[in-house]
């Protein structure tokens, strides 16, 4: 049996700087990141060709708790909180352009 190929995004050629910026489910090819926090909440990624300049990579939410051995069930709770936190965050009439520049660590 084969395993299914993973269903990326594509992003090519985007250049950016100090924005957050998720990989998760996404393949970057050829992108250049300056400043920018670049976020990881699980699933596949693939980076090909792209550059970092100054970057912070960031696990959040239910991977940042994973990688630090908590339980199933804590994981799940917290999932859900933040799912229900970023739903509420981008259904608000904030700014789109703040919104880019949210500081990652207030929506986990």
């Amino acid at each position: 049996m084969n395993k299914p190929k993973p269903d990326y995004e594509m992003v090519k050629d985007l250049e950016v700087e100090g924005i957050n910026f998720s990989i998760s489910n996404k393949k970057l090819t050829d992108c250049r990141f300056k400043s920018c926090n670049i976020l990881y909440s699980g699933g596949p990624f693939d980076i090909g060709g792209c550059e970092f300049d100054d970057c912070l990579f960031l696990k959040i939410g239910p991977m940042a708790d994973a990688s630090n051995d908590m339980e199933a069930e804590h994981i799940k709770q917290s999932l859900l909180q933040n799912w229900d936190t970023l739903k509420e965050y981008w259904e608000s009439d904030d700014d789109v352009d703040d919104k880019r520049k949210s500081n990652p660590e207030e929506i986990q």
